[in-house]
């Protein structure tokens, strides 16, 4: 949706018209009173995932360039921030009510995006001159000559627009751009398949289950404090030590990790007395 929204509408907009879905899906979850309801607030929520590649696009289109790589960057931070307000907040509220707070949040994007305007690049594309001017000279003061930056912004939206009339079938038999378009989705298909979101999202159950002798959520927030340190370290390092490090070095320690954690549950439920529901029937009966 978010890849049919960003051309037509750009991605303020497309940020702002996916915000009205996911409000509506909090509210399914704050008053779902069957599982059906949940799922449809889960689903309708998930619309959430479109802002990871829309709010950092946005972002790069709108930021000068000695910044843009860091500001990206925050995006993470930001993401991890929200994890942390969320496991903080859940310590304290059952969770109708964390749903009902969370639920301000996407209220709180459409007025904000609301006061500013959609990226120049964007507004050029479209070919709305004075208004891709106004919006660059609202980013960068009134009294920065922008001439040079606009021009730039109009060469790249050529370019951009050559690339796009090369079609699917070139793209992917091109090594010019089927290189970098392999890593990319290789890159993205190894985060979501790392198990993380799954971590993320069952944190407290995985220190329950565990048996650690701490509260549970109070781990999952310490949890959440390491994630939004790391990541800040990150966005500030990264330009020094580059990317390709970075991540070199995160997977090495997301392996270590992700081992540690099956081999302590294997153990864990090799040496249960009820390994499974069934051993546990049959030792009732």
């Amino acid at each position: 949706i978010a890849g049919i929204l960003m051309p037509r509408y750009g991605k303020k907009w497309a940020m702002m018209l996916l915000s009205v879905p996911i409000f509506i899906g909090w509210l399914f979850l704050i008053f779902a009173c069957n599982v059906e309801m949940l799922y449809v607030g889960r689903f309708l929520t998930g619309f959430s995932g479109a802002f990871s590649m829309l709010a950092p696009g946005y972002i790069a289109e709108i930021c000068e360039v000695e910044i843009r790589g860091s500001l990206v960057s925050f995006m993470q931070v930001m993401t991890m921030m929200g994890l942390l307000f969320t496991y903080t907040v859940g310590t304290f509220l059952p969770w109708r009510q964390l749903s009902a707070v969370c639920s301000v949040i996407p209220v709180i994007v459409v007025i904000c995006l609301s006061f500013i305007p959609r990226s120049p690049s964007f507004l050029v594309s479209k070919g709305l001159e004075e208004k891709s001017k106004s919006s660059l000279l609202f980013f960068r003061g009134k009294d920065v000559n922008i001439t040079k930056e606009l021009l730039e912004i109009e060469s790249s939206e050529d370019k951009s627009i050559q690339i796009k009339g090369l079609g699917i079938l070139s793209i992917l038999t091109n090594k010019t751009y089927l290189k970098p378009l392999s890593i990319s989705l290789m890159l993205m298909l190894l985060q979501q398949f790392s198990g993380i979101k799954v971590i993320s999202s069952y944190i407290v159950q995985i220190f329950q289950n565990a048996g650690s002798k701490f509260d549970a959520n109070i781990c999952s927030i310490v949890v959440g404090v390491i994630q939004v340190t790391g990541t800040s370290i990150s966005v500030l390092v990264v330009d020094k030590f580059g990317r390709r490090r970075l991540l070199i070095l995160s997977e090495m320690f997301i392996s270590v990790a992700f081992c540690m954690l099956g081999t302590f549950f294997l153990i864990q439920e090799s040496h249960s007395p009820c390994p499974t529901p069934e051993t546990c029937q049959d030792q009732v009966v």
